[in-house]
């Protein structure tokens, strides 16, 4: 993976994560959004950071 694909994202205080098997829900104040991931990524919520990974 690149250098940008391997930095966390850090998430801000107030927003909720919920990883589920095909997708990724993001909820804040300002609303909530959701992703289809793909399953050659893996993602980790790790102490309030999203950290991305290879799957394979």
């Amino acid at each position: 993976m690149s250098r940008v694909g391997k930095s966390p994202i850090p998430l801000p205080n107030g927003a909720e994560v919920t990883l589920g098997d095909t997708q990724i829900t993001l909820k804040g104040p300002l609303g909530t959004i959701s992703q289809a991931l793909n399953p050659l990524v893996k993602v980790i919520n790790d102490n309030g950071e999203l950290k991305f990974q290879p799957g394979r």
